[in-house]
């Protein structure tokens, strides 16, 4: 320890203090658990004085425990719970390794300077433990409007920290704070056999239909040694009931324009949780009364959903689902309307005598009925070019080439895929040729037997 006189601090006034040990330590070290705590002690004496002993110190509450001694260059390391963790440097500065909890507490440096007396100063160790990552666990039985009580949203548990933390609640990111009964905070901390403190927060309030959509978490404040710290919970979102108010009827076709053979759906949706309780019906009026009835339509509604199939031109009407909300009791409906297209009675017809002959006019006129406006095209054979349009063909001075199949197509503007064809035989004959006598055999050709 001969070194350290040289490392003493001198001061060569003291102004008063001549006769005194003026000892310095910082009022607090801070330390994370398990990790090794280093209290500075410095002290002034007058020049050509020598120090004949440093004590090392904790307090209790009804005593003081010694721990460690250098005397006059020899070192004691007290009976206690720092035996093997305890030693001190040049500088006078007392490390302790291996931090538990129980070493947070304040530890007292003692200095003696023979005739210049004693002096001592005191440190306040503080042992810090981040906790476990924070545990939420929200209602899993779900959380009804209307209520008049708050109710339990969710949990948070904060695990073996110390000192204990706290803990605040985020709702969609935005710290909520108590409000009168809106929204409550009830909070309980607990020291465990181990010293560590495990801090539980329960959050209750009043929902409405908006925070289906919220997410809530935890957020745990604590300290270690520099600063404060945050650990925030997974997001959970909670599951909440709330009454049906509006319902919406939709025909789902594979367009928007339906036509025959389609496989139509109804789709009914309320916007209650849980969902209401759906049925189907077909709207018509009655011709006697004027009034309109309700046909239920049968089949299996799975989630809201009834499949028509393959719709036809009798599916064209009048729709209407309900929905029953089982909490309320209340029956709200909504109404749609299916036009299914279609083509029908279509069939071609020649405008002049059969068969035609070379030289002569022939009009093919093409006849269907329709729910919108058709339009006609014709052409030769399948794979012919276009003829034209319109529900009439006109063919003049037609010749023997002319002869084939004629075919109309018919589609509708608007509606994708919706086409029927007809085709009609055409039979052009020629006209008589002038006859003519064959030439005799000239001399020597060679004659049939």
């Amino acid at each position: 320890m001969a070194a350290r006189g040289l490392l003493l601090l001198l001061l060569p006034l003291l102004r008063g203090y001549a006769s005194k040990v003026e000892v310095s330590m910082p009022s607090v070290v801070e330390v994370d658990l398990g990790h090794t705590a280093m209290l500075p002690c410095s002290f002034f004496i007058l020049p050509d004085s020598n120090i004949t002993y440093i004590h090392w110190s904790y307090i209790t509450r009804s005593s003081r425990i010694r721990i460690y001694s250098w005397v006059q260059g020899k070192e004691f390391v007290e009976d206690s719970p720092y035996v093997g963790r305890v030693s001190m440097d040049d500088t006078f500065t007392l490390a302790i390794t291996q931090t538990t909890l129980q070493d947070a507490r304040v530890f007292v440096c003692q200095v003696g300077a023979g005739s210049l007396g004693v002096g001592e100063n005191r440190t306040e160790l503080r042992v810090y433990k981040a906790p476990e990552p924070p545990e939420i666990h929200a209602n899993e039985a779900g959380i009804s409007v209307g209520t008049r009580e708050s109710q339990e949203i969710a949990e948070c548990v904060v695990r073996n920290s110390f000192p204990g933390p706290n803990i605040t609640w985020l709702k969609d990111g935005h710290r909520l704070h108590p409000e009168d009964d809106k929204v409550k905070i009830m909070d309980t901390r607990t020291q465990e056999a181990s010293g560590l403190f495990t801090a539980r927060s329960r959050l209750l309030a009043h929902v409405t239909r908006q925070d289906r959509h919220a997410y809530f978490q935890c957020q745990a404040h604590y300290l270690l040694s520099g600063g404060d710290r945050q650990a925030q919970s997974p997001k959970v979102q909670v599951h909440i009931f709330y009454p049906t108010e509006n319902v919406s009827l939709v025909i789902d076709a594979p367009r928007p324009q339906v036509k025959e053979g389609d496989h139509v759906t109804l789709h009914c949706q309320g916007d209650g949780n849980p969902p209401p309780e759906y049925s189907f019906f077909r709207v018509q009026n009655n011709t006697a009364t004027g009034e309109e009835e309700e046909h239920e339509l049968l089949g299996k509604v799975d989630k809201g959903v009834l499949s028509l199939g393959k719709v036809h031109k009798e599916y064209t009407g009048h729709y209407r689902c309900k929905g029953l909300d089982l909490d309320t009791m209340e029956t709200l409906t909504a109404d749609a309307e299916l036009v299914v297209n279609y083509i029908e009675g279509l069939k071609v017809t020649k405008e002049s005598p059969e068969p035609v002959l070379e030289g002569h006019n022939l009009t093919l006129t093409c006849e269907a009925r329709g729910s919108r406006p058709l339009a006609f095209h014709w052409h030769k054979d399948k794979k012919g070019k276009a003829l034209g349009s319109g529900p009439q063909l006109q063919l003049s001075n037609v010749m023997r080439e002319a002869a084939g199949n004629y075919i109309c197509e018919v589609t509708m503007p608007g509606v994708q895929g919706l086409s029927r064809n007809k085709q009609a035989l055409v039979v052009v004959y020629g006209k008589p040729q002038p006859w003519r006598s064959l030439s005799p055999p000239s001399p020597g050709a060679p004659t049939g037997r």
